[in-house]
Parts: C-alpha cells; sequence; structure tokens
C-alpha cells in the first residue's frame, strides 16, 4: 500500500473463486479461498450518497446499485436504505491524497514532472509539512463507521459516480480541472481507504449508452473478508456476468 494507506493491492480476476484465491496468496491468509454464499440473511444498507456536497451520481451507476440490492432481497436478505457516516469536513482524505503524491516525488527532479503533477505534488509538499496528515482523523472515522455497522453486515454503494474520463495528457492540463475530473469520477472508495475497512466492486451489468462494465461496492467492517467474498459469489450466481469483453 501507498500514499498514506490511501491505495491497496488486490486481486483483480473475472470470478469471485479467483479473487478469492488470489487474495489468500496476497494475504497469507489461506481460508480466504474457500468461498461460501451467506449461510443467513445479511442486513445489508444500501446508500446512493456521495461523499461529497455537491457532487451528483451518473443514473446508470446508481440504477445497478438498486438492481442489486433488489436481487439480494428477493434472495432473502434484510435491505435497509442508510448512508454510512461519511465526514462532512472532506479534508482527511484530501490531506492523504496531495501527501501520498509528495511521498511519491521524494528523490525526483520535480521539474521533469509535468505541469498538473507538479501542482499536486507541491500542494502535497505544503500538507506534509504542515503536518495535515494525522492519524487522529483516520481513528475519528473508523470509530463512526464502527457505530454504524452495528447495524450492518455490510454496506453497498456505487464504486463510480460517472463512466470512465478520457483517457488524455491529464498531467498537462490545468491542475484544477484533473483534480476535479478525478474527484467527480470516483469519489466513493476513498472513504474506505481511510478507513481501511475491506471493500470489493462486483460487476453489475453494463451501461446502457455506451456499454462499458457497471459495477457496485460492497464495505465490510474489520475482518469481513469472508463475508464480503461469500455475498459477491452469490450476486455472480443470481446475475452471471461474461468473463471476457464483449465485441
Amino acid at each position: 500500500n501507498s500514499w498514506y494507506d490511501m491505495s491497496e493491492n488486490g486481486p483483480l480476476a473475472t470470478t469471485v473463486a479467483d479473487a478469492a484465491l488470489m487474495l489468500a496468496v496476497l494475504a497469507g491468509r489461506p481460508e480466504l479461498a474457500e468461498v461460501r454464499e451467506p449461510d443467513r440473511p445479511l442486513r445489508i444498507a444500501v446508500s446512493l450518497r456521495p461523499p461529497l456536497v455537491g457532487l451528483r451520481a451518473d443514473l446508470e451507476h446508481l440504477r445497478a446499485v438498486v438492481r442489486t440490492a433488489r436481487r439480494l432481497e428477493s434472495a432473502g436478505h434484510t435491505v435497509v436504505a442508510d448512508d454510512p457516516p461519511y465526514p462532512m469536513n472532506p479534508a482527511p482524505v484530501l490531506a492523504r491524497w496531495f501527501g501520498g503524491a509528495s511521498l511519491d516525488a521524494d528523490g525526483l527532479d520535480r521539474a521533469q514532472l509535468d505541469p498538473a503533477v507538479r501542482r499536486h505534488v507541491a500542494i502535497g509538499d505544503m500538507v506534509r509539512s504542515r503536518g495535515l496528515v494525522r492519524d487522529a482523523d483516520r481513528v475519528r472515522f473508523r470509530e463512526a463507521c464502527a457505530e454504524f455497522f452495528r447495524g450492518y453486515d455490510v454496506l453497498m454503494a456505487p464504486v463510480l459516480a460517472a463512466p470512465p474520463i478520457a483517457a488524455a495528457r491529464w498531467g498537462m492540463r490545468p491542475w484544477a480541472r484533473t483534480a476535479a475530473a478525478s474527484v467527480r469520477y470516483a469519489p466513493y472508495p476513498a472513504a474506505w481507504n481511510l478507513a481501511q475497512y475491506p471493500a470489493a466492486a462486483v460487476p453489475a451489468g453494463l451501461h446502457p449508452r455506451h456499454g462499458l462494465p457497471l459495477s457496485v461496492q460492497l464495505v465490510a467492517p474489520d475482518g469481513g473478508e469472508s463475508r464480503l467474498l461469500g455475498l459477491a459469489a452469490q450476486i455472480e450466481r443470481l446475475a452471471p456476468w461474461p468473463r471476457t469483453a464483449l465485441t
């Protein structure tokens, strides 16, 4: 992991079984390779609200979550609409986002970086010099999340808030435009990186406008990896997805 634990290594696979096997190896936890669907109804919170005020998610990404929630409810799980305690102040997440880029640039010739990257790193240098990456922020958020998960086994939310952004020379564009594009595109996972809670992205159909994959995010509290894998396996059985790209 890196960026003050805001990024994490994990498996990418086309089946839940393959993902579980790879995670078992990466984590040194052989028991994770044995995937079992839930043996009891789970309490699942469903949240569509973006973590940041003012953001609007693409409708099809929200519909993918609703469709998946209805399938799980039909399978016997208890599904409740409820929002997790996202921080009202995004500063703790942003501090790690900026500071992580600064860490990566240590020892590099900053003049050789693309303009937008150089600006991002400069802000990160300031964040680090002022001690704005604080473990206390993470502890407070984890405590709030622990209280939320006393009522639920799993949280389901979107993974992305918008279709993928264009592959372009973003490093050469104005920094503010680059930063805004990143925030609008993928705001949902960052909170769970901050909390260091296990999470999984599970396929949930195709976007009707451009045909690209949709997905839903499953989150569980500490130690919930097996629960997430089991629920993902149930979703895979209820709504199978293709293992190869469509043409």
